[in-house]
């Protein structure tokens, strides 16, 4: 599969080396800047290893750089790469003796439907997909996913993310398929309907997840599909913005831990994932990202503005109705791709 991969490096060895360090050091490869630095800061004080982050620009293309089958130990991506990656035999099993910690998790978590029991994976974070919009402009309602391709219904200006499997699968949504659905019919017919923005005199484009934020809170654009943790961010800078999970076609996402099968840090790479499953660093993440935490143990650490945000923290019974994304297979992750590269232009 041919992609572009742009990669930023970001190193994390910030602190002169101390006497006695190991120099053994973990390389972790990572969809999106969402390790806070203070909790790397943290493990290398505690284990004595160095932590190198590589962050790629989306989770799409760090799925498709691992499927060259590189070097390094870890990675942090979109929880429905999993099944697909170990298909592929790309990833090691992961060592449960080697995590008390994963204990924490919710049981939901542990078995979730890309990875049950949670025997290639240690989920990170979890959230959902939605609408981030100005509710002044709404009169009370809410928007769903007819309003990006409804003309009668939408708003100007809106823009939808960048990150081809959720544009795809909002797409899929509106034409009453889920979000998971593979047929070639299927995804032809979604194809066809995010083309069809191109058109739209509303239309600003398929943008970045930093600048949809940013965009909405600026009014540069009124109407934005993003995820909930973006939403959250710009609620907190302008108040007058909302965050809507449509009630037909929610869908969440979660980030997880996956090993490389190459790795030969095994036990570093546990001690780095049952670090995570601390309640006290798992709370640090949840609050340092505005996303919920799959660790049960961490609310007790999270603080209350963060825990009762129901735009961090939705209610259960969404967060685990929802349809989660999952692997589609070799052949409609192909065509998705294909039709992908025409729309976005």
């Amino acid at each position: 599969m041919t992609r572009v991969i742009r990669m930023v490096m970001l190193l994390c060895l910030l602190a002169p080396a101390a006497s006695g360090w190991a120099t053994e050091e973990l390389r972790i490869l990572s969809g999106g800047h969402i390790i806070p630095p203070a909790v790397v800061e943290a493990f290398e004080k505690k284990h004595h290893l160095r932590i190198r982050i590589e962050s790629f620009d989306s989770h799409e293309t760090l799925a498709a750089y691992l499927e060259t089958d590189p070097q390094g130990d870890l990675a942090l991506l979109r929880g429905h790469h999993v099944s697909y990656l170990r298909e592929r035999n790309r990833l090691a099993p992961v060592n449960h003796a080697l995590l008390p910690n994963l204990k924490n998790l919710w049981p939901q978590a542990l078995n979730s439907p890309v990875d049950a029991g949670a025997a290639y994976s240690v989920p990170y974070l979890q959230g959902t997909l939605g609408l981030l919009y100005r509710r002044d402009l709404f009169g009370g309602r809410k928007p769903g996913w007819n309003s990006l391709f409804d003309r009668r219904a939408a708003v100007t200006p809106f823009a939808v993310t960048d990150q081809y499997r959720d544009a795809m699968g909002v797409a899929l949504l509106y034409l009453g398929y889920s979000y998971n659905n593979p047929s070639p019919a299927a995804l032809g017919r979604a194809a066809e309907a995010l083309q069809g923005l191109a058109g739209h005199p509303a239309f600003m484009g398929f943008l970045s997840v930093e600048s949809l934020g940013r965009f909405v809170r600026e009014q540069f654009i009124y109407l934005a599909v993003t995820y909930n943790n973006v939403a959250a961010r710009a609620i907190e800078d302008d108040p007058s913005l909302a965050f809507n999970v449509p009630e037909h076609g929610a869908v969440s996402w979660t980030y997880a831990f996956v090993i490389n099968k190459k790795s030969r840090n095994l036990e570093a790479v546990h001690q780095w994932l049952n670090y995570l499953l601390e309640p006290e660093v798992a709370a640090e993440v949840s609050a340092w990202n505005r996303a919920a935490s799959p660790n049960r143990a961490a609310l007790a650490f999270i603080p209350d503005g963060i825990k009762s945000n129901t735009v961090i923290y939705p209610p259960n019974e969404l967060l685990y109705k929802a349809q989660a994304p999952l692997s589609l297979g070799a052949e409609a992750e192909k065509q998705m791709t294909e039709y992908w590269s025409n729309i976005n232009r």
